[in-house]
């Protein structure tokens, strides 16, 4: 996170550290507010003391909200303590193996251009920049995909393929019936297996929901047929953050 500057909510607990020893050379700021350190750490011998000014420290047990935990809003609550966790347990803490980033590419069929999407360039940055590309590709789209066309993701290393709905249209999993769900996430995934029959290209079990909507139901139902996860531009349930009861809310599930 080092070099990073950007505006986040403080809280009315949060305060920042002041003084003429903080010029000491013993002394580093890790977290500052407008200049002065929020979170610092003084080194004495072997020893390192972590101060942090902000007396709101992050309660894992309260409830998220309607909408999604947005850390920007929580910063000095949350941060910090995950800064300091990590560097005192470095050793035993789990870490990524290494460093990468995955490009999504929303709705494209599979063709070497679609658009003004090159995928023959695509693939030679991939190569040269050592990124990966995943295409959330729609089921109902199974049957256009070329042999020759599909032979450039099948034989690429770097491209992945995951699942984008079934139709993609109407916010078509955010329904909250079960019976519908299950046929279409069924039928998604018959399109799908089709779709590697005829080309040669493997998919992930990944749903990718259309129109980022999906209902509190939905999650245990993709579960229930295989899928191993599901992406989407906002944690919470669209049904969930509706006021369907002033006396009782929906029971919200994260994906």
């Amino acid at each position: 996170m080092a070099g990073l500057e950007f505006t986040a909510g403080i809280g009315e607990g949060a305060c920042v550290l002041a003084g003429n020893g903080l010029h000491n050379s013993h002394i580093a700021s890790i977290i500052t507010v407008d200049g002065d350190p929020a979170f610092a750490r003084l080194e004495i011998g072997s020893t390192m003391l972590f101060f942090l000014a902000s007396a709101e420290i992050v309660n894992i047990d309260d409830p998220v909200g309607p909408h999604y935990y947005d850390i920007k809003d929580h910063f000095l609550a949350a941060v910090p303590l995950v800064m300091f966790v990590k560097c005192v347990f470095r050793d035993f803490a789990w870490r990524e193996q290494e460093l990468g980033a995955c490009l999504i590419v929303d709705d494209p069929l599979l063709k070497t251009r679609y658009g003004r999407c090159d995928f023959k360039i695509l693939r030679e940055s991939m190569q040269q920049h050592g990124f990966t590309t995943n295409i959330s590709f729609i089921p109902w789209n199974w049957r256009r995909t070329s042999k020759s066309a599909g032979k450039l993701f099948a034989e690429t290393d770097g491209f992945s393929v995951s699942i984008h709905g079934c139709d993609h249209k109407k916010s078509e999993f955010g329904d909250t019936s079960v019976s519908r769900l299950q046929n279409k996430a069924k039928l998604a995934l018959s399109r799908m297996e089709k779709h590697e029959a005829r080309t040669g290209i493997h998919h992930d079990r990944i749903m990718v929901f259309p129109q980022g909507v999906f209902s509190s139901v939905c999650p245990e139902v993709l579960k229930s047929f295989g899928y191993t996860g599901a992406v989407n531009t906002a944690a919470v349930a669209t049904w969930c953050a509706q006021v369907v009861s002033p006396r009782r809310a929906p029971k919200c599930t994260g994906v």
